[in-house]
């Protein structure tokens, strides 16, 4: 008789998990609290979620078929490494996970948070202390933050990857999923509320709290994550008009939607804008008291979704435009999130020097090896690639610059080289490639356009000051954003890094008194730009594909 579950025994740390029969390995691994890396959305093609069939030495079959998860494989490559993402649990599996191919959850800030004094300032902590959570849901990176309630006080904060992504890196892709498997909401959902469990737990058993003195968790995100978290279909968001199924912030007992180990939880999503402008948006207003700011001032929360608002005289304008993932790493051919192992940083003294790389370390060790590249990693990389002539204006790489670290192939595209292959952690070299580059160009493309857009609205020629939220925009470099053109010409001076304006704005949502209130009327005094109905939008954005000239340094 066929079983409808099957045992995973998971090496090197001797887990066992129970998986229904069909289900995906990937997503049977997340509900266990397993994340792998899977940057290409469970398509097969990163190869960055790959793990080893191990031999039946545990007493499992050890009879996976020879071709299962090794579609995109070279056939040189042994045959017990197969991709996670193409397997389907349809028997007992015995397998490895190597170290590179997880995605650990490390007490890290998705960005910096800078409080109000008020806030910032410690209280103590009292003998019935209530607990709550601030979560910033975003498409390729959730942020959690844990907070006590009436010291008003964030005592840690850890970042993971959404486990969504093995459905799409963006969210119009998301979005298709659901409209072709309705199934697959509840999948999502499931996914997101099981990784945003695991982080609250984690949070809690290093603060040593127990999980049921947590009691209130505030969520932001784009419109797209509210309505899966909420188990709303987001179907309506893919097509024209474009209208969400409810804007108005929703609360309701945390065991509604799947927090069975927090079980005095009451979950409040925050009040959304429109299909495109989300919760995410409205919380960064309020973390960074937007609306006391001088008119002119442009607030860009740039992530997957990039979203923007520029302060005028009468309020707030805002739109949306679609970045992508290249900005988080995600989609990238080495990329990766913003942990140990990524270079975040690039060098390159001359056109003849090899490019030096700055890499994230572990914390408490002075070094590591490299893994990939992080947003900034490849911002940086672009930057100093320009500046030296590396690139060409229009994004190609200049093959007769005589850079050592340009990789000029026959056999393909040419690609810069940061690590050599036998430096690496992975054995693979770590580069940025000609598709890295035109993902980036796209980015900084929608995004300048956007900020533009927004100032022709206001009758305005140039911002007077870019307030730059989101955990890629907090590690930039000011002259590699100028560099690359990401934004309208502006002084270094004039901008100003805000850190994760949006997990800020939820925390502040969750400790202060007036938060909600403050929300509400950021949303009433909001009015949105539609950059697909004006004609205008298409010619900014291919104007800001390309590099702007600057003096180069060779």
């Amino acid at each position: 008789m066929t079983s409808d579950h099957h045992t995973v025994y998971i090496e090197p740390d001797g887990r066992r998990i129970r998986a229904a029969a069909g289900q995906p390995l990937t997503e049977a691994l997340t509900h266990a609290g397993l994340f792998l890396r899977a940057d290409c959305g469970g398509k097969g093609r990163c190869g960055k979620c790959r793990i080893r069939v191990k031999a039946d030495s545990a007493g499992t079959p050890g009879d996976i078929p020879a071709q299962a998860g090794r579609t995109h494989f070279p056939s040189s490559e042994t045959q017990d490494d197969r991709l996670a993402c193409q397997l389907v649990v349809d028997r007992d599996m015995h397998i490895e996970i190597p170290e590179m191919a997880l995605l650990r959850a490390d007490v890290i800030q998705k960005a910096p948070v800078s409080l109000p004094a008020d806030l910032a300032a410690a209280r103590p902590l009292g003998a019935r202390e209530r607990f709550g959570v601030a979560v910033d849901l975003g498409t390729t990176t959730i942020a959690l933050y844990l907070c006590a309630l009436d010291a008003l006080q964030v005592l840690g904060s850890v970042s993971i990857k959404n486990p969504q992504a093995q459905f799409g890196d963006d969210i119009m892709s998301r979005i298709g999923v659901i409209r072709e498997k309705a199934d697959t909401l509840k999948r999502m959902q499931s996914m997101a509320v099981n990784a945003i469990q695991w982080g609250v737990l984690t949070l809690a058993s290093r603060q040593r709290i127990d999980p049921q003195a947590i009691t209130r968790m505030a969520v932001v995100g784009n419109t797209t994550m509210i309505h899966i978290l909420a188990g709303e279909s987001p179907a309506s968001l893919g097509v024209y008009p474009f209208t969400p199924r409810f804007s108005e912030g929703r609360e309701f007992p945390g065991k509604a939607v799947g927090f069975f180990e927090l079980p005095g939880l009451r979950v409040e999503t925050l009040p959304l804008i429109s299909a495109f402008l989300g919760s995410d948006i409205l919380a960064a207003a309020l973390g960074t008291d937007f609306q006391a700011r001088a008119p002119g001032t442009v607030l860009a929360d740039v992530g997957t979704n990039g979203e923007v608002m520029l302060r005028t005289p009468n309020g707030i304008l805002a739109t949306s435009c679609a970045t992508g993932p290249a900005f988080e790493g995600a989609s990238l051919s080495c990329g990766m999130h913003a942990i140990a192992g990524a270079v975040d940083g690039i060098t390159i003294e001359a056109v003849d020097c090899a490019p030096v790389c700055s890499v994230i370390a572990p914390k408490n060790s002075a070094a590591t090896r490299v893994a990939g590249i992080c947003g900034s990693g490849v911002v940086s990389a672009v930057a100093e690639a320009y500046r030296h002539q590396i690139l060409n204006p229009d994004g190609s790489f200049n093959t007769k610059c005589g850079s050592p670290a340009l990789l000029v192939s026959a056999d393909g595209p040419p690609a810069l080289i940061l690590v050599a292959a036998e430096a690496s952690a992975t054995g693979r070299p770590v580069a940025v490639s000609q598709r890295d580059i035109r993902a980036i160009q796209l980015a900084k493309g929608a995004l300048r356009a956007g900020i533009e857009m927004l100032l022709k609205a206001d009758n305005r020629q140039r911002p007077r000051q870019i307030q730059l939220a989101g955990a890629f925009g907090s590690y930039l470099a000011k002259q590699d954003v100028l560099a690359i053109g990401m934004l309208p010409p502006v002084r270094a001076a004039e901008i100003t890094i805000v850190g994760n304006a949006a997990g800020v704005g939820a925390i502040r949502y969750l400790l202060e008194a007036d938060g909600a209130a403050r929300i509400n009327t950021i949303k009433g005094c909001t009015e949105v730009v539609h950059l697909a109905t004006d004609p205008a939008f298409q010619k900014a954005f291919i104007d800001a594909l390309s590099f702007p000239k600057i003096p180069h340094t060779v």
